[in-house]
């Protein structure tokens, strides 16, 4: 069953794609400060909407199962990224933003015979991936 996220309110946050129907689990970070809400439908136990307190603090190398932004990682000199799952599409666009503004700070897309990529994190102390429609291993290039 795909569920329908929609935002109410203040416009959309910095970090939060304009959704429509998704499908599994997807976590996105999000850099407005302000009240905004957001509903999910049909309401039903397969469609769920939690926060999660803070950006996270991954240690590399770690692997992202669901879609969508990684938890937040101390930057390397260069982050290797490999596509775990392209599920089911032949490319996988990745974008390294910085995770005190949601800018991008690189992007790059993987593919099936290209599936391992590295992104410079442009002197960032903490950045995060996002791979909207991938699941990927992120480590330090090198």
């Amino acid at each position: 069953m795909g569920c329908t996220v929609s935002l109410h309110g203040a416009g959309n946050p910095v970090g939060l794609p304009a959704l429509d129907t998704t499908w599994g689990d997807k976590t996105f970070q999000l850099h407005q400060a302000g009240r905004y809400d957001l509903d999910v439908t049909p309401s039903s136990p397969g469609c769920r909407l939690s926060a999660l307190p803070g950006v996270g603090d991954a240690t590399l190398p770690f692997t992202v199962q669901q879609t969508g932004d990684s938890s937040a990682f101390s930057a390397p000199s260069h982050v290797e990224v490999q596509v775990k799952d392209f599920n089911g599409s032949e490319t996988c666009e990745l974008v390294l933003r910085d995770v005190a503004s949601g800018e991008n700070v690189d992007f790059v897309t993987a593919t099936h015979n290209a599936p391992t990529v590295t992104l410079d994190p442009g002197g960032r102390s903490q950045v995060y991936l996002a791979a909207n429609d991938c699941a990927v291993r992120i480590g330090a290039a090198g």
